[in-house]
């Protein structure tokens, strides 16, 4: 692969918009960079995403070293001058998931999970169809700020000096050093943080921002609307804002935590409505599902799903409650 190809290939993985082939020849490509220079033994994609926040996590120190390029990618372009010629190519064009500020946007495309580690240390495990920005220049020298769209679980590593914060576009998040889950969709009707360690404080962006909410370890915050979406105004007029214990489903022997379930690939719900499971179900499978018939969409299960298929799950559910539902194109009619 030359440099051409493959700035072009990074530039479209960075956007989402990559084509089947043109991820694999990435993948390729990475994992023969980390055999070569990182030494990674795993193989799978939370490795390779990983080995590029490695490449990442330079730009910082490059950029004090050099003022002049504020994307000098070090590592990657040793990598590079081992494969092709003319590794510079890279210092001089930025990647379009930066813009010239460095602003840095990292995306994962709906059914998939990626696991990512800031320059600070902190890990991160970003949802389907979610994107997490921060600015690279600055972040772990003077600010942890992050912009969040969608859901994502952070194990955010402390400095006393630097609290980390996460804004989203109804909540923004503040923590020294915890583990928690925060999920707040375009369009959604609920904003969620679930609290697994440490503790966060928590504010409204919109209805009450001079007003914080601690949230302590095993406790969830829930805002809530009952408009799916709409102008602000009507928005503020419908709100519900509590915050519950954290309870575990007891499946078997094991116990499950439905809301970070979703890193191991699982969807767990409890006495949840077919409407909200439904939003889950098109994270993991990276679909869209249409429920046709209110009554239906009240429906309430509890289960969990693992490595089913879609069709799988469909049948399960509807032989617990009938209904019919017709599956094409990457698309769930449901009735």
């Amino acid at each position: 692969m030359d440099k051409d190809q493959l700035y072009r290939y990074m530039e479209r993985e960075l956007e989402g918009s990559a084509s089947p082939e043109e991820l694999n020849a990435l993948r390729e490509w990475y994992q023969s960079a980390a055999d070569k220079e990182v030494g990674w033994e795993e193989t799978d994609d939370r490795s390779l995403d990983q080995l590029k926040m490695e490449i990442w996590n330079n730009i910082k120190a490059a950029g004090r070293q050099q003022r002049r390029y504020p994307l000098l990618f070090l590592r990657w372009a040793a990598v590079l001058a081992g494969v092709f010629a003319g590794a510079a190519y890279l210092y001089q064009h930025p990647l379009s998931g930066r813009n010239h500020n460095g602003l840095l946007s990292i995306k994962c495309p709906p059914g998939q999970v990626k696991r990512l580690v800031l320059p600070d240390g902190t890990q991160v495990w970003l949802n389907g169809n979610s994107s997490l920005s921060f600015d690279s220049l600055t972040y772990g020298s003077t600010s942890r700020d992050l912009s969040l769209s969608g859901e994502a679980f952070f194990d955010v590593t402390h400095s006393a000096g630097y609290p980390f914060t996460v804004s989203t576009r109804h909540i923004h998040i503040r923590v020294l050093g915890t583990a928690f889950n925060v999920r707040d969709r375009p369009g959604a009707s609920e904003a969620a943080a679930s609290v697994i360690r440490g503790k966060i404080e928590l504010r409204l962006n919109q209805e009450r921002p001079g007003q914080s909410i601690q949230i302590a370890p095993g406790e969830k915050f829930a805002w809530r609307t009952n408009e799916a979406a709409g102008p602000a105004d009507s928005i503020k007029k419908e709100i519900a804002v509590k915050v519950d214990k954290i309870v575990p489903l007891h499946v078997g022997e094991r116990l499950y935590l439905p809301d970070t379930a979703w890193k191991q690939g699982e969807v767990v719900f409890e006495d949840l409505e077919l409407r909200n499971i439904a939003g889950q179900l098109e994270q993991k499978y990276g679909l869209r599902i249409k429920i046709l018939t209110p009554s239906v969409a009240a429906y309430r299960y509890t289960g969990i799903v693992k490595e089913e298929t879609i069709g799988q799950v469909l049948e399960g559910l509807s032989l617990i409650r009938p209904f019919k539902y017709t599956l094409s194109a990457g698309r769930v009619e449901i009735r």
